[in-house]
């Protein structure tokens, strides 16, 4: 566990450190701070976690809507976080707490050019923050564990959600349901 300071986890390498700015972890403890008086985060390896790594690395491009969420077509911008021209507002975004688009249209997620985009929808998005604590706390995983991803999808009523994902495989883990939502973590 993070917080067993007698285990061991892997440094960042100098390429992350070097895009992870005093702003950037400054914008991360204020995140955790919001997500720890609204209850949705408590002490322990997930904070920890989420006050050591770099958002902007894990997800260097992200979609900021520029049109009026009634306008058609919609107007998106992807800014990059390599680009001075849009690095603040990004950094401002992955440390909203909020859900982030980070997929137009089906188009691969990497080798993207920033700018502008019109029409389509989004078609990825990443989870609001204080869904993703509560899921990776519930998770409670040991340093040994690996998760590739944690999948989601809105729960059914009468909870049938038993038979979704892989929840007897070798491979999946169904936790359960999360506010509405069903969950099953898949290995690697």
């Amino acid at each position: 566990m993070l917080s067993d300071s007698s285990a061991t986890s892997a440094p960042l390498s100098l390429a992350q450190s070097a895009d992870d700015t005093a702003g950037a972890a400054a914008a991360r403890a204020a995140m955790v701070a919001r997500l720890e008086e609204c209850g949705a985060l408590g002490p322990g390896p997930v904070r920890e976690a989420l006050l050591a790594l770099p958002r902007q690395i894990l997800m260097p491009q992200a979609y900021v809507r520029r049109s009026a969420p009634d306008g058609t077509p919609p107007c998106w911008d992807l800014l990059d976080v390599s680009r001075l021209s849009g690095r603040q507002e990004l950094l401002k975004r992955l440390h909203s707490g909020d859900s982030i688009a980070i997929q137009h249209d089906g188009e691969p997620i990497l080798g993207r050019a920033p700018g502008s985009r019109r029409g389509g929808v989004m078609t990825a998005a990443a989870s609001t923050m204080s869904l993703t604590a509560d899921l990776l706390q519930q998770l409670d995983l040991r340093p040994w564990q690996r998760v590739r991803r944690i999948s989601l999808r809105q729960a059914q009523p009468g909870g049938n959600d038993r038979h979704w994902g892989l929840p007897h495989s070798r491979n999946g883990l169904e936790v359960g349901t999360s506010r509405g939502w069903s969950v099953v973590a898949l290995g690697r």
